[in-house]
């Protein structure tokens, strides 16, 4: 709509809505061009129906939606699925190049190793971890191994304390 709009200024037409449209957007024909050719897609034309499009194609081609409609924030579910090498490593590129918030849900180790930081979803919490995957792979092994740890330390105690017990009531045996 907004490149219609702006054919239509263009070609003379002052209509406000068509300006509101643009929202001084002059130069977005290069910029979709450029958005298109960093992300591989140089290749498409602007009239390409998107059903046509392969399944890493049209992941690309809604991150450069994405980008050229000035969003915010990203919210991208398993985004590197239907993508080759190629294309996975341009779209981790394009994400650390990003601005804006970016949330990503990915079983993609290689993309989440960019990660500033990872949240695991658990059955009864939400648990932060800072740093890319080997750093949360790293503090969740650490949190692993200290609740063995600590479990060995419950049952020794546990043990101790039953021992403790078992002595008292000999004791006690006795004396009766």
């Amino acid at each position: 709509r907004a490149l219609q709009a702006l054919a239509e200024v263009e070609a003379g037409a002052c209509d406000p809505a068509l300006f509101d449209l643009l929202d001084d957007r002059w130069n977005l024909p290069g910029d979709i061009h450029a958005c298109l050719t960093r992300l591989g897609l140089a290749h498409l034309p602007l009239d390409r129906a998107s059903e046509t499009l392969s399944g890493g194609e049209t992941v690309r081609l809604m991150l450069a939606g994405l980008r050229l409609g000035g969003a915010r924030v990203l919210i991208l579910d398993e985004p590197t699925n239907h993508l080759d090498r190629q294309a996975r490593e341009q779209l981790s590129e394009e994400l650390r190049q990003g601005k804006e918030t970016r949330i990503v849900i990915s079983h993609d180790r290689a993309l989440l190793e960019h990660a500033d930081r990872i949240l695991e979803l658990r059955s009864d919490a939400l648990v932060q971890y800072s740093g890319g995957y080997s750093s949360y792979r790293e503090q969740r092994q650490a949190e692993q191994d200290n609740a063995q740890a600590a479990l060995v330390r419950a049952r020794a105690a546990r043990d101790s304390v039953e021992q403790q017990i078992t002595v008292a009531r000999q004791r006690e045996l006795q004396r009766a």
